[in-house]
């Protein structure tokens, strides 16, 4: 036992001194080469290549605590609070990148902006600008502040917009609330995306002509949830409980996969030429949409809306739609417009066809199924108060009236024109008034073209 423990301790000798060379041949030589003594690591410089803000680097004036003036990236290592009548920081400099690392700009009573942009291509980023006096953050001149880019900031309880950009720049997944003025604003062709806006003093979000809006949600505003430009596109949206309208946008704007639910106003209020795809809106205090002449509505749904569903004015095309338990119309189909696959269904009246109406059904409606000035076809009125009423210088043509409570077709003005229509099992008339100019009195007949009834009215 004595031999075995004296080999097992020369051994372990042995490898403590096989490890202690290797570690000293892989030190390199023990002599250093001739010369001074060179720094190895890198410098802090080299670490974190960006300025901070402070007094001695991005030193201020009267109006400006600090003043960004020469390009570069700069960053705060701590909350900036305001000072009356100074904004926080000034950037006169291009091109700049901000980063807020994290940290708040907490304005003062009568203070300024908290971070002023008088000049191009400056990105901001990653911080909180609170209780300003006027802007959160404001670029916004017809000078200069062109291509800014905003992101990841919260602007709250600013004295004016949250957040005011003007033309060519971008807000990014920013969050602006119970501001004074706008939530977030911009000028000419900027994108806004990933953005909330709430519970501010006007608008949630207020832009000018051919902006893009994405991915945004606006709720609980003073004024409108989104008052967009003029040929702008907003999508994958959403509205609701704004004082005013959900959407509000000037000519030629396009809506897709939008909703609008609990604005005091109209869901959508869209001026000429708009195209909406895939949206909804419901129990709105004006109408889901109302779209003014030139429009085209397609896979869209109006719900429970207090002055209607789907209004259009002349010109405008609606197909693939329901408009549902809202007061007035579900549909409104304005003159020289056009319909088709449209369903009404416990409105006051389902469709109104000014235009030409194909392939359509009203059901369960207070008062008429289908209110027709134009054309309609191919169509089913089923189980309303009235069914189908012409309202002069109209043709219904192959359409039915089944189970209504009243009458199936009603002459409501002349001349109109009933052909190949069918009523049957309606409670007072299957058709009902004087039809002059048609086969009899009445335009039920044996031909082709004429109109049956399962009896006589």
């Amino acid at each position: 036992m004595t031999n075995g423990r004296y080999a097992l301790t020369l051994f372990a000798a042995c490898a403590t001194i096989l490890i202690a060379t290797s570690m000293l041949a892989r030190g390199g030589p023990l002599d250093p080469p001739a010369g001074p003594i060179a720094p190895t690591m890198r410098t802090l410089s080299d670490v974190e290549a960006r300025t901070p803000v402070s007094h001695d680097t991005t030193p201020g004036d009267s109006a400006n605590i600090y003043i960004i003036d020469e390009p570069g990236s700069y960053y705060l290592t701590g909350n900036l609070m305001g000072e009356v009548g100074k904004t926080g920081i000034r950037i006169t400099a291009s091109p700049v990148v901000l980063d807020l690392n994290g940290f708040s700009l907490e304005g003062v009573a009568e203070s300024r902006e908290g971070i002023r942009i008088y000049s191009n291509d400056v990105v901001v980023r990653n911080g909180f600008l609170r209780n300003w006096g006027r802007q959160g953050l404001r670029a916004f001149s017809e000078l200069s502040q062109r291509s800014a880019i905003i992101e990841n900031i919260h602007a709250v309880d600013n004295g004016n917009d949250g957040i005011e950009i003007y033309t060519g720049g971008v807000v990014r997944n920013c969050v602006a609330h119970s501001n004074d003025g706008h939530g977030i604003k911009t000028y000419i062709n900027c994108l806004i995306e990933g953005c909330i806006s709430r519970n501010n003093v006007e608008n949630g979000f207020n832009t000018s002509s051919a902006c893009v809006i994405r991915r945004c949600s606006a709720y609980q505003n003073s004024g409108s949830g989104f008052d967009v430009g003029r040929q702008s596109q907003i999508v994958e949206c959403t509205s609701n409980g704004n004082i005013l309208f959900g959407y509000e946008s000037l000519s030629s704007c396009a809506f897709s996969s939008c909703s609008a639910d609990l604005n005091l106003d109209d869901g959508f209020s869209c001026a000429d030429y708009t195209v909406l795809r895939g949206c909804t809106a419901g129990n709105n205090g004006g109408a889901g949409f109302d779209l003014e002449a030139g429009c085209i509505v397609t896979e869209s749904v109006a719900g429970s809306n207090d002055t209607g569903g789907i209004l259009t004015e002349e010109g405008s095309v609606v197909t693939t739609a329901a408009g549902r338990d809202n007061t007035g119309f579900g549909t409104f189909i304005g003159r020289g417009g056009a319909g088709g696959f449209l369903s009404g269904t416990r409105n006051s009246t389902g469709i109104f066809a000014g235009g030409t109406v194909i392939a359509s059904s009203a059901r369960g409606n207070s008062n008429l199924g289908f209110s027709v000035g134009g054309l309609l076809t191919c169509s089913l009125a089923d189980d309303n108060w009235s069914g189908i009423s012409g309202g002069g210088s109209a043709r219904i043509h192959g359409c039915s009236a089944v189970s209504n409570d009243y009458h199936g077709f009603t002459q409501n003005g002349s001349p109109n024109i009933f052909s190949a229509n069918s009523a049957f099992f309606n409670s007072d008339a299957n058709y009902f008034g004087t039809y002059s100019g048609q086969n009899a009195t009445t335009p039920i007949g044996t031909g082709a073209w004429q109109n049956t009834a399962d009896s006589l009215p």
